[in-house]
């Protein structure tokens, strides 16, 4: 498994909320493994300069085919702003024909709690599944 470490862009402000979002996808098969991570290399970029963003951490399999983004922003229009513009927008254009699944799990997120668990997301999303 290949693993990005949580990285903090802002200061986490005691006793505030925030938009915690799990985007977690599975590709159709094992040789996409490498376009995902340049195309993920690219989003870095993008997320290093993106307005409202606490955090985030990445994760994905290569046999397994499961990855996704584990990411806090200070809001939602925040969040929105970047999934839909840059380097991000173009890469999920790029993505779509080479993902079997794709969920996105959103919750609010107390300060105490930055930077959530990867087991908690993945809690999330199986109770959606259910």
């Amino acid at each position: 498994m290949v693993e990005i470490s949580w990285k903090s862009f802002s200061k986490v402000i005691p006793e505030s909320k925030y938009l915690a979002q799990a985007s977690i996808i599975e590709r159709n098969g094992v040789w996409s493994f490498f376009s995902f991570l340049m195309q993920a290399r690219k989003v870095q970029g993008q997320l290093k300069t993106a307005k409202g963003l606490v955090g985030y951490s990445m994760r994905m399999e290569f046999l397994g085919k499961k990855g996704g983004v584990l990411s806090v922003w200070e809001n939602e229009s925040a969040l929105m702003e970047f999934a839909h513009a840059g380097q991000h927008s173009q890469a999920m254009k790029k993505f779509k024909p080479l993902v079997k699944t794709y969920k996105i799990i959103k919750w609010e997120i107390s300060s105490s709690d930055v930077p959530p668990k990867w087991e908690e997301a993945l809690k999330k999303s199986q109770s959606l599944s259910t």
